[in-house]
Protein backbone atom coordinates (compact mmCIF):
# COMPACT_ATOMS: atom_id res chain seq x y z
CA UNK A 1 0.00 0.00 0.00
CA UNK A 2 1.29 3.43 -0.84
CA UNK A 3 1.64 6.34 1.32
CA UNK A 4 -0.98 8.09 -0.60
CA UNK A 5 -3.13 5.31 -0.17
CA UNK A 6 -2.89 5.21 2.92
CA UNK A 7 -3.47 8.36 4.17
CA UNK A 8 -6.71 8.05 2.05
CA UNK A 9 -7.66 5.15 4.11
CA UNK A 10 -6.83 6.80 7.54
CA UNK A 11 -8.84 10.27 6.75
CA UNK A 12 -11.86 7.64 5.95
CA UNK A 13 -11.52 5.93 9.37
CA UNK A 14 -10.80 9.37 11.29
CA UNK A 15 -14.22 10.56 9.84
CA UNK A 16 -17.27 11.08 12.69
CA UNK A 17 -20.02 8.85 11.76
CA UNK A 18 -19.59 4.99 12.44
CA UNK A 19 -20.94 3.87 9.25
CA UNK A 20 -17.62 5.06 7.16
CA UNK A 21 -15.31 3.53 9.24
CA UNK A 22 -17.82 0.14 9.05
CA UNK A 23 -17.49 0.37 4.95
CA UNK A 24 -13.60 0.70 5.51
CA UNK A 25 -13.53 -2.48 7.72
CA UNK A 26 -16.04 -4.46 5.26
CA UNK A 27 -13.36 -3.51 2.77
CA UNK A 28 -10.59 -4.81 4.77
CA UNK A 29 -12.69 -8.03 5.30
CA UNK A 30 -13.45 -8.86 1.62
CA UNK A 31 -9.80 -8.48 1.45
CA UNK A 32 -8.77 -10.82 4.00
CA UNK A 33 -11.92 -14.04 2.50
CA UNK A 34 -10.47 -14.08 -0.73
CA UNK A 35 -9.93 -17.54 -2.69
CA UNK A 36 -6.88 -18.87 -2.12
CA UNK A 37 -5.66 -18.49 -5.64
CA UNK A 38 -6.34 -14.42 -5.16
CA UNK A 39 -4.34 -14.92 -1.67
CA UNK A 40 -1.40 -15.90 -2.87
CA UNK A 41 -0.55 -12.66 -4.74
CA UNK A 42 -2.02 -10.32 -2.19
CA UNK A 43 1.43 -9.19 -0.82
CA UNK A 44 1.80 -9.39 3.27
CA UNK A 45 3.64 -6.35 2.85
CA UNK A 46 0.67 -4.70 2.36
CA UNK A 47 -0.59 -6.48 5.81
CA UNK A 48 2.13 -5.43 7.57
CA UNK A 49 2.53 -1.70 6.86
CA UNK A 50 -1.12 -0.72 7.85
CA UNK A 51 -1.92 -3.49 10.48
CA UNK A 52 -0.86 -1.09 13.72
CA UNK A 53 -1.95 2.10 12.18
CA UNK A 54 -5.06 1.05 11.30
CA UNK A 55 -6.59 -2.55 11.93
CA UNK A 56 -5.85 -2.96 14.92
CA UNK A 57 -7.60 0.95 15.73
CA UNK A 58 -10.29 0.23 13.83
CA UNK A 59 -10.78 -3.41 15.59
CA UNK A 60 -10.79 -1.39 19.05
CA UNK A 61 -13.33 1.66 18.45
CA UNK A 62 -16.04 -0.78 16.86
CA UNK A 63 -15.32 -3.57 20.09
CA UNK A 64 -15.86 0.05 22.04
CA UNK A 65 -18.90 0.77 20.09
CA UNK A 66 -20.11 -2.98 19.20
CA UNK A 67 -19.01 -5.06 16.51
CA UNK A 68 -21.08 -5.04 13.00
CA UNK A 69 -22.26 -8.29 12.52
CA UNK A 70 -20.29 -8.42 9.12
CA UNK A 71 -17.48 -7.98 10.70
CA UNK A 72 -17.72 -11.17 13.55
CA UNK A 73 -14.31 -12.57 13.89
CA UNK A 74 -12.08 -10.45 11.61
CA UNK A 75 -10.72 -9.30 14.88
CA UNK A 76 -9.57 -12.79 16.27
CA UNK A 77 -8.33 -13.18 12.55
CA UNK A 78 -6.02 -10.74 13.15
CA UNK A 79 -4.85 -11.36 16.67
CA UNK A 80 -4.58 -14.96 15.27
CA UNK A 81 -1.53 -13.19 12.84
CA UNK A 82 1.85 -14.19 14.57
CA UNK A 83 3.75 -11.17 16.28
CA UNK A 84 7.19 -12.41 13.95
CA UNK A 85 4.84 -10.89 10.68
CA UNK A 86 4.79 -7.49 11.85
CA UNK A 87 8.31 -7.24 12.06
CA UNK A 88 8.94 -8.75 8.06
CA UNK A 89 11.56 -6.41 7.53
CA UNK A 90 13.82 -7.53 10.40
CA UNK A 91 15.37 -10.50 8.60
CA UNK A 92 16.33 -12.24 11.85
CA UNK A 93 12.53 -12.83 12.37
CA UNK A 94 12.00 -15.39 10.18
CA UNK A 95 13.09 -18.13 12.65
CA UNK A 96 9.84 -17.72 13.94
CA UNK A 97 8.24 -18.41 11.06
CA UNK A 98 6.00 -22.21 10.26
CA UNK A 99 6.26 -23.61 6.54
CA UNK A 100 2.95 -21.50 5.51
CA UNK A 101 3.75 -18.05 6.75
CA UNK A 102 7.18 -18.60 5.06
CA UNK A 103 4.99 -19.83 1.92
CA UNK A 104 2.73 -16.71 2.28
CA UNK A 105 5.81 -14.51 2.34
CA UNK A 106 7.63 -15.66 -0.34
CA UNK A 107 4.19 -15.12 -2.61
CA UNK A 108 3.31 -11.78 -1.22
CA UNK A 109 7.16 -10.55 -2.24
CA UNK A 110 7.11 -12.06 -5.90
CA UNK A 111 3.72 -10.69 -5.99
CA UNK A 112 4.37 -7.23 -5.29
CA UNK A 113 7.39 -6.83 -6.88
CA UNK A 114 5.67 -8.74 -10.03
CA UNK A 115 8.91 -10.94 -9.92
CA UNK A 116 9.13 -12.97 -13.79
CA UNK A 117 9.41 -16.95 -13.58
CA UNK A 118 12.98 -16.65 -14.48
CA UNK A 119 13.91 -14.47 -12.18
CA UNK A 120 12.05 -16.25 -9.26
CA UNK A 121 14.49 -19.36 -10.69
CA UNK A 122 17.24 -17.50 -9.87
CA UNK A 123 16.15 -16.63 -6.61
CA UNK A 124 15.59 -20.47 -5.57
CA UNK A 125 18.83 -21.10 -7.19
CA UNK A 126 20.21 -19.01 -4.76
CA UNK A 127 19.16 -19.90 -2.28
CA UNK A 128 20.52 -23.53 -2.82
CA UNK A 129 24.21 -22.12 -3.09
CA UNK A 130 23.69 -20.12 0.17
CA UNK A 131 22.94 -23.57 1.99
CA UNK A 132 25.95 -25.20 0.22
CA UNK A 133 28.10 -22.36 1.38
CA UNK A 134 26.60 -20.75 4.29
CA UNK A 135 29.53 -19.23 4.83
CA UNK A 136 29.06 -16.48 2.07
CA UNK A 137 28.39 -12.83 2.83
CA UNK A 138 26.69 -9.88 1.67
CA UNK A 139 29.52 -8.09 1.33
CA UNK A 140 31.52 -10.48 -0.94
CA UNK A 141 28.73 -10.25 -3.80
CA UNK A 142 28.95 -6.50 -3.94
CA UNK A 143 32.92 -6.57 -4.08
CA UNK A 144 32.57 -9.52 -7.26
CA UNK A 145 30.36 -7.25 -8.85
CA UNK A 146 32.73 -3.79 -8.29
CA UNK A 147 34.76 -6.19 -9.48
CA UNK A 148 32.96 -6.81 -12.98
CA UNK A 149 33.65 -2.86 -13.81
CA UNK A 150 36.93 -1.92 -12.24
CA UNK A 151 38.24 -2.22 -15.78
CA UNK A 152 40.41 1.39 -16.58
CA UNK A 153 36.55 2.97 -15.49
CA UNK A 154 36.86 6.27 -16.99
CA UNK A 155 33.93 8.77 -15.80
CA UNK A 156 33.19 12.44 -17.38
CA UNK A 157 29.96 14.51 -16.27
CA UNK A 158 29.01 17.46 -18.32
CA UNK A 159 27.50 20.97 -17.16
CA UNK A 160 23.52 20.94 -17.41
CA UNK A 161 24.06 24.68 -19.47
CA UNK A 162 27.12 25.00 -21.36
CA UNK A 163 27.85 20.75 -21.71
CA UNK A 164 31.61 21.67 -21.39
CA UNK A 165 33.45 18.63 -19.46
CA UNK A 166 32.98 18.97 -15.46
CA UNK A 167 36.64 18.68 -13.40
CA UNK A 168 36.67 16.07 -10.40
CA UNK A 169 34.95 18.08 -7.87
CA UNK A 170 31.55 18.32 -10.44
CA UNK A 171 32.21 22.13 -11.44
CA UNK A 172 32.13 23.65 -14.65
CA UNK A 173 35.08 25.29 -15.61
CA UNK A 174 33.89 27.52 -18.30
CA UNK A 175 33.72 31.44 -17.10
CA UNK A 176 31.26 32.25 -19.69
CA UNK A 177 28.24 29.72 -18.69
CA UNK A 178 25.74 30.58 -15.71
CA UNK A 179 27.36 27.93 -13.16
CA UNK A 180 30.72 28.82 -13.54
CA UNK A 181 32.14 26.98 -10.52
CA UNK A 182 29.15 25.96 -8.96
CA UNK A 183 28.82 22.24 -8.08
CA UNK A 184 26.79 20.18 -9.88
CA UNK A 185 27.41 16.42 -8.53
CA UNK A 186 23.32 16.74 -7.80
CA UNK A 187 21.65 18.34 -11.14
CA UNK A 188 19.49 16.07 -12.53
CA UNK A 189 20.09 17.79 -16.27
CA UNK A 190 23.71 16.96 -15.88
CA UNK A 191 24.62 14.67 -18.13
CA UNK A 192 27.12 11.54 -17.21
CA UNK A 193 29.38 8.92 -19.54
CA UNK A 194 31.57 5.94 -17.82
CA UNK A 195 33.85 4.16 -20.11
CA UNK A 196 35.53 0.77 -19.48
CA UNK A 197 38.27 -1.05 -21.11
CA UNK A 198 37.16 -3.69 -23.57
CA UNK A 199 40.48 -5.50 -23.73
CA UNK A 200 41.04 -5.67 -20.21
CA UNK A 201 37.17 -7.21 -19.55
CA UNK A 202 38.25 -9.78 -22.29
CA UNK A 203 41.66 -10.49 -20.95
CA UNK A 204 40.16 -11.25 -17.78
CA UNK A 205 37.45 -13.82 -19.28
CA UNK A 206 39.79 -15.44 -21.53
CA UNK A 207 41.94 -15.79 -18.20
CA UNK A 208 39.07 -16.56 -15.75
CA UNK A 209 38.05 -19.99 -17.43
CA UNK A 210 34.68 -19.43 -18.32
CA UNK A 211 35.40 -19.38 -22.03
CA UNK A 212 36.40 -22.42 -23.50
CA UNK A 213 40.21 -23.67 -23.58
CA UNK A 214 41.07 -23.66 -27.26
CA UNK A 215 39.31 -20.21 -27.88
CA UNK A 216 36.97 -21.96 -30.21
CA UNK A 217 34.31 -24.74 -30.01
CA UNK A 218 32.42 -24.38 -33.13
CA UNK A 219 34.05 -26.39 -35.81
CA UNK A 220 32.86 -25.12 -39.93
CA UNK A 221 30.17 -27.96 -39.86
CA UNK A 222 26.89 -28.74 -41.50
CA UNK A 223 24.93 -25.15 -41.30
CA UNK A 224 22.36 -25.63 -38.44
CA UNK A 225 20.04 -23.32 -36.55
CA UNK A 226 18.71 -26.13 -33.91
CA UNK A 227 21.97 -25.51 -31.32
CA UNK A 228 23.51 -22.04 -31.19
CA UNK A 229 24.28 -19.01 -32.97
CA UNK A 230 28.15 -20.03 -34.02
CA UNK A 231 26.52 -22.76 -36.02
CA UNK A 232 24.43 -20.48 -37.96
CA UNK A 233 24.78 -20.11 -41.84
CA UNK A 234 25.88 -16.79 -41.34
CA UNK A 235 28.48 -16.85 -38.39
CA UNK A 236 29.91 -19.96 -40.33
CA UNK A 237 30.62 -17.42 -43.07
CA UNK A 238 31.69 -14.99 -41.57
CA UNK A 239 34.34 -16.72 -39.64
CA UNK A 240 35.49 -18.51 -42.34
CA UNK A 241 36.29 -14.93 -44.16
CA UNK A 242 38.10 -13.55 -40.87
CA UNK A 243 40.19 -17.43 -40.67
CA UNK A 244 41.13 -16.72 -44.82
CA UNK A 245 41.66 -13.05 -43.57
CA UNK A 246 43.94 -13.25 -40.39
CA UNK A 247 45.31 -16.70 -40.07
CA UNK A 248 47.81 -16.05 -37.13
CA UNK A 249 44.95 -14.85 -35.28
CA UNK A 250 42.05 -16.18 -33.30
CA UNK A 251 39.12 -14.29 -33.87
CA UNK A 252 36.47 -13.48 -31.35
CA UNK A 253 33.19 -12.47 -32.71
CA UNK A 254 30.87 -9.82 -29.88
CA UNK A 255 27.15 -9.13 -30.33
CA UNK A 256 26.64 -5.31 -29.45
CA UNK A 257 23.04 -4.08 -27.25
CA UNK A 258 22.11 -1.26 -26.01
CA UNK A 259 18.65 0.76 -25.33
CA UNK A 260 17.38 3.14 -22.83
CA UNK A 261 15.42 3.05 -19.48
CA UNK A 262 14.53 5.27 -16.69
CA UNK A 263 15.54 4.07 -13.28
CA UNK A 264 12.56 3.48 -10.75
CA UNK A 265 12.57 6.42 -8.42
CA UNK A 266 14.93 8.74 -11.48
CA UNK A 267 12.09 9.00 -14.21
CA UNK A 268 13.83 12.19 -15.62
CA UNK A 269 16.56 10.63 -16.81
CA UNK A 270 17.62 8.08 -19.53
CA UNK A 271 20.29 5.27 -18.43
CA UNK A 272 21.78 3.88 -21.87
CA UNK A 273 24.46 0.89 -21.43
CA UNK A 274 26.36 -0.84 -24.51
CA UNK A 275 26.87 -4.36 -23.65
CA UNK A 276 29.06 -7.07 -25.68
CA UNK A 277 28.54 -10.21 -25.75
CA UNK A 278 31.05 -13.54 -26.73
CA UNK A 279 29.46 -16.17 -29.38
CA UNK A 280 31.44 -19.33 -29.80
CA UNK A 281 33.67 -19.83 -26.94
CA UNK A 282 31.34 -20.04 -23.69
CA UNK A 283 31.54 -23.67 -23.07
CA UNK A 284 27.79 -24.11 -21.94
CA UNK A 285 26.35 -22.57 -25.27
CA UNK A 286 23.49 -24.87 -25.06
CA UNK A 287 22.16 -22.84 -21.97
CA UNK A 288 22.30 -18.94 -22.74
CA UNK A 289 25.76 -18.96 -20.56
CA UNK A 290 27.22 -16.47 -23.08
CA UNK A 291 24.57 -13.95 -21.65
CA UNK A 292 25.30 -14.15 -17.96
CA UNK A 293 26.06 -11.03 -16.34
CA UNK A 294 29.86 -12.32 -15.78
CA UNK A 295 30.05 -13.39 -19.06
CA UNK A 296 28.77 -10.06 -21.18
CA UNK A 297 31.06 -6.48 -21.03
CA UNK A 298 30.23 -3.28 -19.98
CA UNK A 299 31.70 -0.97 -23.28
CA UNK A 300 30.22 2.18 -21.81
CA UNK A 301 27.29 3.71 -19.69
CA UNK A 302 25.28 6.95 -19.98
CA UNK A 303 23.11 8.79 -17.51
CA UNK A 304 21.56 11.70 -19.47
CA UNK A 305 18.35 13.33 -19.14
CA UNK A 306 18.03 13.47 -23.15
CA UNK A 307 19.67 11.19 -25.19
CA UNK A 308 20.97 12.81 -28.09
CA UNK A 309 22.11 10.86 -30.94
CA UNK A 310 25.31 12.43 -31.30
CA UNK A 311 26.13 11.58 -28.00
CA UNK A 312 25.31 8.00 -28.32
CA UNK A 313 27.26 7.84 -31.35
CA UNK A 314 30.21 9.49 -29.65
CA UNK A 315 30.15 5.97 -27.39
CA UNK A 316 29.84 3.51 -30.42
CA UNK A 317 32.64 5.00 -32.03
CA UNK A 318 34.92 4.97 -29.08
CA UNK A 319 34.37 1.37 -28.49
CA UNK A 320 34.63 0.41 -32.36
CA UNK A 321 38.12 1.65 -32.40
CA UNK A 322 38.84 0.04 -29.35
CA UNK A 323 37.79 -3.01 -30.71
CA UNK A 324 39.44 -2.52 -34.43
CA UNK A 325 42.80 -1.55 -32.05
CA UNK A 326 43.04 -5.29 -31.09
CA UNK A 327 43.59 -6.12 -34.85
CA UNK A 328 47.27 -4.32 -34.90
CA UNK A 329 47.97 -5.01 -31.00
CA UNK A 330 45.86 -8.76 -30.57
CA UNK A 331 45.24 -9.70 -26.85
CA UNK A 332 47.78 -12.17 -25.77
CA UNK A 333 46.34 -15.35 -23.41
CA UNK A 334 48.39 -18.50 -22.47
CA UNK A 335 45.92 -21.44 -21.83
CA UNK A 336 47.28 -24.82 -21.44
CA UNK A 337 50.71 -23.82 -22.41
CA UNK A 338 49.45 -22.90 -25.58
CA UNK A 339 49.72 -19.08 -27.07
CA UNK A 340 46.87 -17.34 -28.05
CA UNK A 341 46.93 -14.03 -29.91
CA UNK A 342 43.38 -13.20 -30.10
CA UNK A 343 41.78 -9.89 -31.79
CA UNK A 344 38.11 -8.75 -31.40
CA UNK A 345 35.17 -8.07 -34.72
CA UNK A 346 31.81 -6.99 -33.82
CA UNK A 347 29.51 -9.69 -35.69
CA UNK A 348 26.02 -8.16 -35.06
CA UNK A 349 23.96 -5.58 -33.17
CA UNK A 350 20.35 -6.36 -31.55
CA UNK A 351 18.53 -3.27 -31.43
CA UNK A 352 14.59 -3.06 -31.06
CA UNK A 353 13.45 -0.44 -32.97
CA UNK A 354 13.51 2.78 -31.25
CA UNK A 355 17.74 2.06 -30.37
CA UNK A 356 17.73 1.40 -34.60
CA UNK A 357 15.70 4.83 -35.03
CA UNK A 358 18.30 6.87 -32.88
CA UNK A 359 21.12 5.39 -34.35
CA UNK A 360 20.55 4.69 -38.01
CA UNK A 361 16.89 6.49 -38.46
CA UNK A 362 15.16 3.87 -39.50
CA UNK A 363 12.94 2.31 -39.00
CA UNK A 364 10.45 5.28 -38.63
CA UNK A 365 7.20 3.98 -38.65
CA UNK A 366 4.82 7.53 -38.33
CA UNK A 367 6.74 8.34 -42.00
CA UNK A 368 6.68 7.29 -45.53
CA UNK A 369 9.30 5.19 -46.70
CA UNK A 370 10.60 4.82 -43.20
CA UNK A 371 11.26 0.92 -43.62
CA UNK A 372 14.73 -0.25 -42.90
CA UNK A 373 14.96 -3.15 -44.91
CA UNK A 374 12.99 -2.06 -48.13
CA UNK A 375 11.42 0.58 -49.93
CA UNK A 376 7.94 0.31 -49.24
CA UNK A 377 6.01 3.79 -48.90
CA UNK A 378 3.04 3.15 -46.81
CA UNK A 379 -0.76 3.85 -47.02
CA UNK A 380 -2.26 6.67 -44.83
CA UNK A 381 -5.23 5.06 -42.92
CA UNK A 382 -7.96 6.92 -41.10
CA UNK A 383 -8.37 6.13 -37.45
CA UNK A 384 -10.58 7.10 -34.67
CA UNK A 385 -8.63 10.21 -33.40
CA UNK A 386 -6.89 10.68 -37.05
CA UNK A 387 -4.49 8.69 -39.23
CA UNK A 388 -1.71 6.67 -39.20
CA UNK A 389 0.69 4.69 -41.85
CA UNK A 390 0.09 1.39 -42.25
CA UNK A 391 2.73 -0.60 -44.53
CA UNK A 392 0.76 -3.03 -46.90
CA UNK A 393 1.79 -3.60 -50.14
CA UNK A 394 1.75 -5.37 -53.25
CA UNK A 395 3.63 -8.67 -53.32
CA UNK A 396 7.08 -7.67 -55.35
CA UNK A 397 6.35 -4.40 -55.38
CA UNK A 398 9.01 -3.10 -52.83
CA UNK A 399 12.60 -3.61 -53.24
CA UNK A 400 15.18 -5.22 -50.71
CA UNK A 401 18.48 -2.37 -49.29
CA UNK A 402 21.46 -3.65 -49.47
CA UNK A 403 25.26 -1.56 -50.07
CA UNK A 404 24.53 -0.48 -53.55
CA UNK A 405 20.75 0.78 -52.80
CA UNK A 406 20.11 2.17 -49.49
CA UNK A 407 17.08 4.38 -47.99
CA UNK A 408 17.66 8.24 -47.76
CA UNK A 409 16.29 8.52 -44.39
CA UNK A 410 19.37 5.89 -43.75
CA UNK A 411 21.91 7.63 -41.07
CA UNK A 412 25.74 7.62 -40.94
CA UNK A 413 26.44 5.32 -37.83
CA UNK A 414 29.62 2.93 -36.67
CA UNK A 415 27.45 -0.19 -36.50
CA UNK A 416 26.61 -2.42 -39.39
CA UNK A 417 23.71 -1.76 -41.69
CA UNK A 418 20.40 -2.34 -40.39
CA UNK A 419 19.45 -5.19 -42.83
CA UNK A 420 22.49 -7.03 -42.26
CA UNK A 421 21.28 -7.57 -38.64
CA UNK A 422 19.20 -10.44 -37.79
CA UNK A 423 15.66 -10.96 -37.05
CA UNK A 424 14.96 -10.56 -33.40
CA UNK A 425 12.31 -12.57 -32.48
CA UNK A 426 11.99 -10.68 -28.67
CA UNK A 427 11.35 -7.62 -30.07
CA UNK A 428 9.78 -8.16 -33.17
CA UNK A 429 7.08 -11.23 -32.51
CA UNK A 430 7.51 -11.61 -28.88
CA UNK A 431 7.02 -8.16 -27.52
CA UNK A 432 5.71 -7.27 -30.75
CA UNK A 433 3.00 -8.78 -32.42
CA UNK A 434 2.30 -11.15 -30.34
CA UNK A 435 1.47 -8.45 -27.15
CA UNK A 436 -0.32 -6.10 -30.10
CA UNK A 437 -2.79 -9.17 -30.53
CA UNK A 438 -3.18 -10.02 -27.00
CA UNK A 439 -3.43 -5.90 -25.99
CA UNK A 440 -6.38 -6.05 -29.19
CA UNK A 441 -8.11 -9.01 -27.71
CA UNK A 442 -7.98 -7.79 -24.25
CA UNK A 443 -9.37 -4.31 -25.22
CA UNK A 444 -12.03 -3.06 -27.44
CA UNK A 445 -10.68 -4.73 -30.65
CA UNK A 446 -10.84 -1.61 -32.64
CA UNK A 447 -8.12 -2.63 -35.03
CA UNK A 448 -9.17 -6.41 -35.50
CA UNK A 449 -13.05 -5.44 -35.68
CA UNK A 450 -14.39 -7.65 -33.07
CA UNK A 451 -15.16 -7.15 -29.57
CA UNK A 452 -15.21 -10.27 -27.38
CA UNK A 453 -18.31 -10.04 -25.00
CA UNK A 454 -17.97 -10.60 -21.19
CA UNK A 455 -19.43 -14.61 -21.66
CA UNK A 456 -16.80 -15.13 -23.72
CA UNK A 457 -14.36 -14.01 -21.60
CA UNK A 458 -15.28 -15.48 -18.50
CA UNK A 459 -15.52 -19.14 -20.26
CA UNK A 460 -12.16 -18.24 -21.73
CA UNK A 461 -10.46 -17.20 -18.33
CA UNK A 462 -12.19 -20.74 -16.83
CA UNK A 463 -10.83 -22.50 -19.50
CA UNK A 464 -7.17 -21.49 -18.92
CA UNK A 465 -7.73 -22.02 -14.93
CA UNK A 466 -8.93 -25.31 -15.36
CA UNK A 467 -6.37 -26.58 -17.65
CA UNK A 468 -3.21 -28.47 -17.69
CA UNK A 469 0.29 -26.93 -17.73
CA UNK A 470 2.52 -28.81 -19.95
CA UNK A 471 5.58 -29.07 -18.01
CA UNK A 472 8.43 -26.58 -18.56
CA UNK A 473 5.96 -24.01 -18.87
CA UNK A 474 4.76 -21.09 -16.94
CA UNK A 475 1.89 -21.41 -14.39
CA UNK A 476 -1.07 -19.79 -14.32
CA UNK A 477 -0.25 -17.23 -12.11
CA UNK A 478 2.06 -16.10 -15.65
CA UNK A 479 -0.82 -16.57 -17.55
CA UNK A 480 -2.53 -13.22 -16.29
CA UNK A 481 -2.80 -11.12 -19.15
CA UNK A 482 -4.01 -8.34 -17.91
CA UNK A 483 -0.05 -7.70 -16.06
CA UNK A 484 1.96 -7.76 -19.62
CA UNK A 485 3.98 -5.27 -19.23
CA UNK A 486 6.35 -6.75 -16.62
CA UNK A 487 6.32 -9.97 -18.56
CA UNK A 488 9.82 -11.40 -19.88
CA UNK A 489 9.31 -12.20 -23.58
CA UNK A 490 9.63 -15.95 -23.00
CA UNK A 491 6.59 -15.69 -20.96
CA UNK A 492 4.86 -13.33 -23.10
CA UNK A 493 4.96 -16.13 -26.03
CA UNK A 494 3.98 -18.68 -23.96
CA UNK A 495 0.47 -17.15 -22.92
CA UNK A 496 0.05 -16.45 -26.47
CA UNK A 497 0.80 -20.33 -27.50
CA UNK A 498 -1.13 -21.44 -24.81
CA UNK A 499 -4.35 -19.18 -24.29
CA UNK A 500 -4.87 -17.91 -28.36
CA UNK A 501 -6.53 -21.41 -29.27
CA UNK A 502 -7.98 -21.91 -26.46
CA UNK A 503 -9.84 -18.80 -27.18
CA UNK A 504 -10.97 -19.68 -30.47
CA UNK A 505 -12.50 -23.19 -29.06
CA UNK A 506 -14.24 -20.69 -26.60
CA UNK A 507 -15.71 -18.46 -29.43
CA UNK A 508 -18.22 -19.74 -30.97
CA UNK A 509 -18.65 -17.35 -33.72
CA UNK A 510 -16.33 -18.12 -36.99
CA UNK A 511 -15.54 -14.83 -38.47
CA UNK A 512 -12.44 -13.05 -40.30
CA UNK A 513 -10.93 -11.63 -36.93
CA UNK A 514 -10.93 -15.66 -35.68
CA UNK A 515 -8.88 -16.56 -39.32
CA UNK A 516 -7.00 -13.73 -38.36
CA UNK A 517 -6.05 -14.63 -34.93
CA UNK A 518 -5.11 -18.28 -35.68
CA UNK A 519 -3.20 -17.45 -39.03
CA UNK A 520 -0.99 -15.29 -37.01
CA UNK A 521 -0.80 -17.79 -34.17
CA UNK A 522 0.50 -20.55 -36.57
CA UNK A 523 2.73 -18.25 -37.97
CA UNK A 524 4.27 -17.16 -35.43
CA UNK A 525 4.55 -21.20 -34.29
CA UNK A 526 6.60 -22.27 -37.38
CA UNK A 527 9.24 -18.91 -36.68
CA UNK A 528 10.18 -19.44 -33.32
CA UNK A 529 10.35 -23.68 -33.80
CA UNK A 530 13.28 -24.92 -32.00
CA UNK A 531 13.44 -27.37 -35.01
CA UNK A 532 13.41 -24.64 -38.09
CA UNK A 533 14.67 -26.22 -41.12
CA UNK A 534 14.19 -25.84 -45.32
CA UNK A 535 11.07 -27.19 -44.96
CA UNK A 536 9.65 -24.92 -42.07
CA UNK A 537 10.65 -21.68 -43.72
CA UNK A 538 8.48 -22.75 -47.47
CA UNK A 539 5.65 -23.22 -44.75
CA UNK A 540 6.04 -19.54 -43.19
CA UNK A 541 6.43 -17.77 -46.85
CA UNK A 542 2.72 -19.78 -47.85
CA UNK A 543 1.09 -18.90 -44.30
CA UNK A 544 2.04 -15.81 -44.62
CA UNK A 545 1.05 -15.10 -47.93
CA UNK A 546 -2.49 -15.47 -46.84
CA UNK A 547 -2.02 -13.71 -43.47
CA UNK A 548 -0.86 -10.75 -45.28
CA UNK A 549 -3.68 -11.09 -47.60
CA UNK A 550 -6.05 -10.67 -45.22
CA UNK A 551 -4.46 -8.06 -42.93
CA UNK A 552 -4.43 -5.74 -45.90
CA UNK A 553 -7.96 -6.23 -46.98
CA UNK A 554 -10.04 -7.03 -43.59
CA UNK A 555 -7.52 -5.01 -40.76
CA UNK A 556 -5.49 -2.17 -42.43
CA UNK A 557 -4.89 -0.15 -38.83
CA UNK A 558 -3.14 -3.97 -37.88
CA UNK A 559 -0.48 -3.74 -40.14
CA UNK A 560 1.79 -1.64 -38.40
CA UNK A 561 6.33 -1.91 -38.93
CA UNK A 562 6.32 -4.86 -36.55
CA UNK A 563 3.61 -6.66 -38.42
CA UNK A 564 5.50 -5.84 -41.65
CA UNK A 565 8.67 -6.91 -40.56
CA UNK A 566 7.35 -10.43 -39.97
CA UNK A 567 5.20 -11.37 -42.83
CA UNK A 568 6.61 -9.05 -45.44
CA UNK A 569 10.61 -10.03 -44.39
CA UNK A 570 10.90 -12.82 -41.94
CA UNK A 571 8.58 -15.14 -43.66
CA UNK A 572 8.72 -13.79 -46.70
CA UNK A 573 12.33 -13.75 -47.50
CA UNK A 574 13.78 -16.82 -49.54
CA UNK A 575 14.97 -19.78 -47.04
CA UNK A 576 18.40 -19.77 -47.88
CA UNK A 577 18.49 -16.21 -46.80
CA UNK A 578 16.23 -16.03 -43.93
CA UNK A 579 18.15 -19.40 -42.66
CA UNK A 580 21.12 -16.99 -42.89
CA UNK A 581 19.35 -13.98 -40.90
CA UNK A 582 17.32 -15.81 -38.60
CA UNK A 583 19.63 -16.51 -35.74
CA UNK A 584 18.60 -14.17 -33.42
CA UNK A 585 16.02 -15.86 -31.91
CA UNK A 586 18.11 -18.39 -30.90
CA UNK A 587 20.10 -16.42 -28.15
Amino acid sequence: MTKSNRENINSIVRGKTRKRKHIVLQAVQSRWDISKATERRFSLSLMSSCKESFIKKNIRNEREEGPASSCDGFADRVEKIPESIENLKNFNECDAFDRNEAVNYIAGVVASNQLSHSLVADIFTICKLLRKFPSIQRYEVFNTIDLWIDHDKRLYSFCAVCQSTLNNSKLCTNSECQRFSMCQKNVSESKTIVTFSIRSQMKDLLNSGALDKKLEISALSQPSLCSSISETPKYLHTKKESENKYPDLKTLFLTLNTDGFSKRGNSRSEIWPVFLATNDVVSDASSNEMHRPQNVMLASLMLTPNCKRQDLLSLLQRMILEIEATTENPIVVVRDGVTHRVRLQLYESVLDMAASQKIHGVPAWNTYSGCSRCDVYGIRARTKNGSKVCWSSEEGSSKLYSSSYMSERLLSSPLPYPWDDGYDTLHNIQEGTMKDMLKQLLSNGYYVGAKISVAEKKLWANALVSASIPSGRSTSLFMDPTSMKHKTGREIQEMYDQSLPTLLICVKRREKWTVLVYLHWLLTRLITDKYLDETICESCERVSAVLRKLVKDAFPLLYTMKLHFLVDHIAQEDSITLLKKLFVSRC
